[in-house]
């Protein structure tokens, strides 16, 4: 179905000394269906926390808790916190360690969903000096979401990949082109049929961006998504095209 999506978010940073700042934000994204109005989708998160940079190294903690409210109900809402860290090897090459745990919990019947959720993930930025300046971010994560209603069908470990590159022609013009993996192994068989959930998710993603002015920006998007599974009801394929447009205060 075709959509428009509202979206909106305010952070703010405090430097409180040498080397260390506060922050705080919060996010909110809408999606609203021409038609299958009963998809409509919420979303909405807060998130603190802290900085501190010494010399190559700079570590954050970050608390968020987040809220998806679908068809005007509460679905789902989590809790978590995460530590970064990144040290910068070069002047256009930084990389990162990000272990995270949050607390994942539904609504409803749903809530045999409810589970605790363990990551840790490894990424890497590299910038090329020079025309275009290209960009690659790279990352590889692990983690394990582990239901905590004796539902072991519905827990699972995961591990996965991504990577994407952007190239700038102009000041005003930008370029991207990312892919992503993600793998996901159930932890139990799924009662009454008696296998145990596998599924391999692919998506390729394009952008371009451009700068109207230093408020103004507009973005053209394409994602294609699939999903395969060793269950019938699960192997999906979807197609995304978006249009946006982008006000930044500043």
């Amino acid at each position: 179905d075709g959509f428009g999506l509202l979206a909106g978010s305010v952070q703010y940073n405090h430097p409180v000394a040498p080397g260390l700042s506060l922050y705080a934000g919060i996010n909110g994204t809408g999606n609203f269906y021409f038609s299958e109005s009963q998809f409509n989708l919420a979303q909405a998160s807060l998130n603190l926390g802290g900085s501190y940079r010494r010399a190559i190294d700079t570590f954050a903690l970050t608390y968020a808790h987040g809220e998806i409210i679908l068809d005007g109900d509460r679905y789902r809402s989590s809790d978590g916190v995460a530590l970064e860290w990144r040290r910068q090897l070069a002047p256009t090459t930084t990389i990162s360690v990000t272990p995270q745990y949050a607390r994942i919990d539904y609504s409803g019947d749903n809530d045999v969903r409810n589970a605790n959720f363990y990551a840790l993930g490894f990424g890497v930025r590299h910038g090329w000096l020079g025309p275009w300046q290209p960009v690659l971010n790279a990352s590889i994560y692990g983690g394990r979401e582990r239901d905590i209603r004796d539902r072991p069908d519905l827990g699972r470990g995961i591990v996965g990949a991504a990577a994407d590159v952007t190239v700038s022609p102009s000041p005003f013009w930008a370029f991207n082109a990312g892919i992503a993996y993600l793998r996901s192994d159930y932890d139990g068989d799924i009662p009454l049929l008696a296998i145990t959930r596998k599924d391999d998710n692919y998506v390729l993603s394009l952008g371009a961006l451009y700068l109207i002015d230093r408020n103004w920006s507009t973005r053209l998007e394409y994602q294609y998504q699939r999903n395969d599974s060793v269950l019938e009801l699960f192997p999906c394929q979807r197609n995304l095209v978006m249009l946006k447009l982008r006000y930044d205060f500043k």
